[in-house]
């Protein structure tokens, strides 16, 4: 038995009719992690326009106790993006996650 969209669409509560989402995929990597997720990357967990999983887990794994809104939202956007990095849109070896995903949350 195969997986239909319409069974994604029924496990994780999403909209599979409407309009598409879309966005650009022209960026400078660091620049759009130090905007939406508060942390520059090291240069050895940029690959391309991916970064590294075990990074990003690494720098999201502890939210701070007097987190303000802004320092939420960007954990949100971390933790998000590993989730769609490891098993809705994981590489083959499920060690990077692309950064396209990062502007549409």
């Amino acid at each position: 038995m195969t997986i239909t969209l319409q069974d994604v669409a029924i496990l994780l509560g999403l909209h599979i009719h409407g309009p598409a989402v879309t966005g650009t995929f022209v960026f400078d990597v660091a620049a759009l992690c130090e905007e939406l997720l508060g942390v520059i990357p090291p240069a050895d967990a940029i690959r391309g326009a991916t970064i590294s999983l075990r990074w990003l887990c690494f720098q999201l794994s502890t939210l701070p106790p007097d987190a303000n809104e802004v320092t939420l939202e960007r954990y949100a956007r971390g933790f998000i993006l590993a989730l769609i990095g490891s098993f809705l849109f994981a590489d083959k070896k499920g060690v990077n996650v692309s950064m396209c995903f990062l502007p549409l949350l």
